[in-house]
């Protein structure tokens, strides 16, 4: 199968899955956008590429290089890039925040743009949150860089776009999600594939096979099966802390902390941006109306929390805090963010 790839040219993500299905990727492509899941699916769709289409096993570990830019050297990068294997490529070079390269000075921009114009040997990703337009006004050089990619745009689904997504996704899984069912989650949860998926899984293990209808939805929110997390936070960030904590007792049976932890800081970024959360209240993707507006002591209190949550994962995670106390840790944080605002309450009505 030729391989596709490299040079000049703009795609849509599901443009780019089709490009990978006919054949392994070759040249340098820019990711660009805010959909996170999406770029993590299309990256493991290049890998399986690679390897022929086919599960490895233990090949598959080595299929990719992982750089930050401002991290690593051009010349790190670049040697990983040319280290083909007799038969061709071998892996996938990725480079993370490359909106980071507009600091790149003299040589070494010349440099970059022969590496991106030269068709490497291994096949290079170099991937950004920002969209290609946030890019080229950032820098010259980056819009440089990217003309002499293939750039991918990767933007938040719009719902029922979505919505077709759970759909296919629920087929994969074997079972059948109604439309109506389908904009229902996403009315409630918002357009986030990241979210969406985990409440998938979620439901696959609670339905199994078969048809899945809003009645079918309506009966596990009732049964406190689905959208525990989200009332929870919705407690929480509505300063209820008593109603937070007695329903983090059923996220903690239904969830890892993990999965909850970055639910709770979706839900205080997206009410810093002025959107609601929950599930029965509305979604992460539903902007909320103007008479919304948060002040700026609670906006400090959400940045407190956000900080908050940065800290525990990083404990976890180093294992500076113990794991059997993961969720302790986030009770400990709720509590602390409740006390605090309701203090906060109190000082501004003296």
């Amino acid at each position: 199968m030729a391989r596709r790839g490299g040079g000049s040219r703009r795609l849509r993500w599901n443009e780019a899955f089709r490009l990978l299905e006919k054949g392994a990727p070759q040249g340098c492509f820019f990711l660009c956008g805010p959909e996170l899941f999406l770029k993590r699916e299309v990256l493991a769709t290049a890998r399986r590429a690679l390897l022929g289409g086919e599960d490895q096993g233990e090949r598959a570990r080595y299929t990719s290089a992982t750089f930050r830019a401002g991290s690593a050297r051009f010349a790190e990068i670049s040697a990983a890039v040319a280290q083909a294997g007799l038969f061709g490529a071998e892996q996938l070079v990725i480079l993370e925040e490359a909106e980071r390269l507009s600091r790149v000075r003299g040589r070494e921009r010349d440099a970059w743009l022969e590496l991106l114009g030269s068709r490497p040997p291994n096949p290079l990703f170099l991937l950004s949150t920002q969209t290609s337009r946030e890019l080229a006004q950032r820098s010259r050089f980056l819009a440089k860089m990217m003309a002499a990619a293939t750039v991918v745009e990767f933007w938040h689904l719009f719902p029922r776009d979505a919505a077709r997504w759970l759909v296919q996704r629920g087929a994969r899984r074997g079972f059948q999600l109604s439309n109506e069912a389908a904009l229902l989650l996403v009315g409630h949860l918002g357009s986030d594939l990241l979210l969406l998926s985990q409440e998938l899984e979620k439901l696959s293990l609670l339905q199994g096979e078969g048809r899945l209808g809003v009645a079918d939805l309506r009966a596990w929110v009732r049964r406190g099966l689905l959208g525990s997390s989200w009332d929870c936070i919705g407690a929480a960030l509505g300063g209820a802390v008593p109603e937070a904590l007695e329903r983090l007792q059923a996220v903690r049976r239904e969830e890892t902390a993990f999965s909850f932890a970055w639910k709770l800081s979706r839900g205080a970024s997206n009410r810093l941006l002025g959107e609601r959360v929950g599930f029965r209240t509305g979604g992460g993707g539903q902007r909320a109306g103007s008479g919304t507006e948060i002040g700026t002591v609670e906006k400090k209190a959400l940045g407190r929390l956000l900080g908050r949550c940065y800290e525990w994962e990083r404990r976890i995670k180093s294992g500076i805090w113990s794991g059997t106390h993961d969720y302790v840790a986030l009770e400990a944080i709720l509590i602390e963010h409740g006390l605090r605002g309701a203090r906060q309450a109190v000082a501004s009505r003296r």
